[in-house]
């Protein structure tokens, strides 16, 4: 978008096929679509400067981790890991590597977030005490045209030490806050539910957090609320 980066090699599906018809969308020359992370790293200081980690947050940990271990600069899409415990060894990771590792949040980007952000900071809300936000989508509990449960990738079916539904939708509600306050939490609770067409995961969080400031906000995301297309 601000015309500083240029994409030059990437890994872009398990697919051989796939992976080298996405290179040609995308402008990358042939000899630098590569079949996996490791081969990608290899590229570093001559092809690229910084790589994209873009695949499912339950893979982020190993390419991360690697790319760290070599001196490679990381831009992760969010959320970063699945767990406090790879956050932390990331953390350390990173502490002991000369690279710089980030995690992307779109909606920082759009424009009327940003200017959400100045009236906040100039004080022109006043004081923010209760802040409600809500991301409901129905990716779970739609159906097809047969009455047939519509099948998400397979990779959202799984939990981990976090929730799926968190790390996908409640990883920017909390962004959001952070972003617009610059408060970050001290307290939550929450409750957890399945309520969508796949009953081994929860869809469906509702929960109350605490600031220090003493602001509280109230969370509700779902991939459960029929009628809420997700965009």
């Amino acid at each position: 978008m601000d015309g500083l980066f240029k994409l030059t090699a990437g890994c872009f599906s398990r697919n051989r096929k796939e992976n080298i018809e996405s290179a040609h969308v995308y402008g990358v020359p042939e000899q630098n679509c590569c079949s996996s992370y490791e081969d990608l790293i290899k590229l570093h200081n001559t092809e690229f400067d910084a790589l994209i980690v873009l695949t499912p947050t339950n893979q982020h940990y190993a390419a991360i981790s690697s790319c760290l271990a070599h001196g490679v600069t990381v831009i992760s899409e969010k959320s970063l890991v699945t767990s406090l415990k790879e956050a932390k060894k990331l953390a350390e990771l990173q502490a002991k590597s000369n690279s710089y590792l980030c995690v992307t949040y779109n909606y920082t980007g759009y424009p009327m977030t940003r200017e959400l952000r100045a009236l906040v900071q100039q004080g022109a809300l006043g004081e923010v005490q209760q802040v409600m936000l809500e991301m409901p989508q129905e990716g779970f509990i739609r159906l097809d045209t047969n009455g047939n449960p519509v099948i998400p990738q397979k990779w959202r079916l799984s939990d981990s030490t976090v929730p799926t539904v968190s790390l996908d939708l409640g990883a920017h509600l909390q962004m959001f806050i952070e972003f617009l306050t610059g408060q970050d939490v001290q307290e939550v609770i929450a409750t957890t539910n399945s309520y969508g067409n796949f009953t081994e995961i929860d869809d469906s969080v509702s929960c109350i957090a605490r600031y220090h400031s003493g602001m509280t906000c109230h969370f509700w995301y779902t991939k459960a609320a029929l009628g809420y297309r997700n965009g």
